[in-house]
């Protein structure tokens, strides 16, 4: 096709049409490799921004996982710190235990916690027996009269009693090595049981220590769990926006939570916790009665010292996925109390999932936004292509158009001159018609560019002022007499009386009417046929004027259409016809009656001609509201 028209405007020789044709084929190939390469490029960011997020995550997921272990050990060492200071602040030296003083041991105890606030100290129990082979005795501290006093056993100590009885009947052999630690009874109670241990010098330089009974001290639940433990949670499981970590503290065989941190917390919320500790130091091997299987069914005393000592297990190594933290965590062991912790938005892996689906979106956002922006980038440039090509069709279209009426100005001027034409009168007045025709259309082309470069600077102006539409259609047609007549067309007219006022500038309003004239002429066809209409038009907008220009010539294909009001644009046809033109006829209607508040539309159909309606303002009635716009 661009072959084609540069054949029929005849502007540049063959070797430079197919030369500008291959460069365009080049550059579009290159701008179809661009897209495919930048589309490429996408495409595997992508993948690898998904991959390389989920690796994230697993590491996230892990770091999180560590963190949650290291803060419940940590909440762990600091509430047995609490539990086992007061242990070692009432242990008695050692000359009370030689001499057995418990009288003066009551005296400092009370002292001790007259001074500080020990308000989790409900009750200090001494179990011992005074003479060996005598009943075990629990002497309970009174701190009226600062002493201690026999008290039978509770209740509540009982499982205590039987665990460590039999400890009072072996004699040890070497350092015991018994360490203080926790005990909770079945009522959820919590004891420190220290071992109390009298170190005596022999003979030679060793020592020989000597096992005389437990100090228990009991503590106060309501403020362990009410106070300390609420504490210790926020301190280590809080934030700015309440609690990271949901968290509890389960007893054994109990349904409720002795604490939680968000009281709407039911037990099903944790049937699955992110990690679970426990939350008390407990020794490892309790000794049974009588070297036979202990009553909660732990194992058999050793004939040798028992080893009360206790070392705090190591927090388990971090798991990878929840599955394996799962199957490690369902042999459940037999904890008093155990810490439970579970992420506030369900459980780790949900945290990290959604941790990664923001990522995923801020990094597809990302490059979604990226490729906008090149096929943005793509859409101007091709657009600025299809622009260049346009100008280029028409320059080469105007170039065509001057030529034209320059030859013939020319040869008919060199005709003058060179005395070619001898005769005056008829002849010389043809000559001179000739001239001034070609004239005009030299002036009405230059007058042309010089409209659409004062659109695009908007330096065009428009004086509008009421007029009768009827009379502008009939100067318009005067105007453009000639060339009907030596077109041979036949021209109707449908002019309907008392239309309202139309608000236009009238010479604008003429030029278009001849533009689309002129236009019916250089598409008529065979058929040579016109008619223009005028009607009134009622429409929610209030009052207005339809102007209908309608040929019967070769009409407008459909995909021609969308483009035909743009500027330098020609259709398919006016190109294979070889129909002369600059592609700004149309575009100037469509601008012009913009500015003056009209519209215009198309209708038209290949073989079939076409009809372009105009809608223009009418000046509003003086004697009503004028109409809203």
């Amino acid at each position: 096709m661009i072959k084609r028209l540069f054949h029929s405007l005849n502007l540049f020789p063959d070797n430079r049409v197919s030369g500008y044709q291959n460069s365009w084929f080049k550059r579009t190939g290159f701008s179809i490799a661009v897209v495919v390469f930048l589309f490429s490029i996408l495409v595997i960011l992508a993948v690898l921004q998904y991959r390389w997020s989920g690796q994230l995550s697993e590491a996230e997921y892990e770091r999180m996982h560590s963190s949650l272990l290291a803060s419940m050990n940590q909440f762990r060492i600091h509430f047995n710190d609490e539990l086992q200071q007061p242990g070692f602040l009432l242990r008695p030296d050692t000359a009370i235990l030689n001499q057995r003083d418990w009288k003066k041991y009551a005296e400092n105890c009370t002292a001790l916690l007259n001074m500080t606030d020990f308000r989790l100290i409900q009750n200090v129990y001494l179990w011992v027996a005074e003479i060996p082979g005598n009943d075990l005795q629990l002497l309970v501290l009174n701190r009226e009269i600062e002493d201690y006093e026999p008290e039978p056993w509770p209740a509540e100590l009982d499982g205590i009693k039987e665990r460590y009885e039999s400890i009072f009947g072996n004699r040890m052999q070497g350092p015991p090595q018994m360490r203080p630690f926790i005990e909770i009874t079945p009522d959820q109670v919590p004891y420190l049981i220290q071992p109390l241990i009298l170190s005596e010098p022999l003979s030679t330089p060793a020592t020989e220590e000597r096992f005389l009974g437990f100090l228990l001290i009991k503590f106060n639940s309501e403020i362990l769990l009410n106070e300390r433990v609420p504490m210790l949670a926020q301190e280590y499981f809080g934030s700015r926006d309440g609690y990271m970590y949901q968290v509890a503290v389960a007893g054994r065989d109990r349904p409720e939570f002795l604490f939680q941190s968000d009281p709407d917390l039911k037990p099903d919320d944790f049937s699955t916790p992110d990690a679970r500790l426990s939350l008390v130091d407990i020794p490892r091997e309790p000794p049974g009665p009588g070297g036979q299987e202990a009553a909660i069914g732990r194992k058999p005393l050793p004939e040798t010292a028992p080893d009360l000592s206790f070392t705090p297990p190591r927090p388990p190594p971090p798991v990878r996925n929840m599955i394996a933290l799962r199957r490690r965590l369902s042999g459940r062991e037999d904890f008093p109390w155990e810490l439970l912790a579970k992420h506030r938005e369900g459980s780790l892996e949900a945290a990290v999932a959604a941790m990664r689906h923001r990522n995923l979106a801020l990094s597809f956002g990302g490059l979604l936004l990226l490729a906008a922006s090149m096929a943005l980038i793509l859409i101007s440039a091709r657009r600025a292509q299809r622009l260049t090509q346009l100008q280029i069709d028409f320059v080469a279209g105007v170039s065509h158009e001057l030529r034209t009426p320059l030859a013939v100005i020319c040869s008919a001027g060199d005709n003058l001159a060179e005395g070619v034409v001898t005769e005056s009168g008829k002849a010389i007045r043809n000559y001179g018609k000739l001239i001034r025709g070609e004239g005009r259309k030299l002036a009405a082309m230059v007058e042309q560019i010089m409209q659409f470069a004062g659109m695009r600077v908007g330096n065009r102006r428009y004086s509008l002022q009421p007029i009768q539409i009827n009379r502008i259609v009939t100067e318009a047609l005067e105007q453009t007499q000639s060339v009907l007549e030596t077109a041979g067309f036949s021209v109707e007219t449908d002019l309907a009386p008392d239309l309202p006022l139309a608000n236009i500038d009238p010479s604008a309003m003429s030029q278009v009417l001849q533009n689309l004239i002129q236009n019916a002429i250089k598409y008529c066809g065979e058929t040579r046929w016109l008619r223009i209409r005028t009607e009134a038009l009622q429409t929610r907008r209030g009052k207005g004027i339809k102007v209908v220009v309608e040929d019967k010539g070769i009409g407008i294909n459909s995909k021609d259409l969308p483009h035909i009001f743009s500027p330098f644009y020609r259709g398919n046809a006016a190109i294979e016809r070889q129909i002369h033109g600059t592609g700004l006829g149309l575009f100037f209607v469509q601008e012009t009656l913009s500015s003056m508040g009209g519209n215009i539309r198309v209708e038209s159909a290949p073989g079939r001609g076409s009809a372009f309606t105009m809608r223009l303002p009418v000046v509003p009635d003086q004697k009503s509201p004028p109409a809203s716009s």
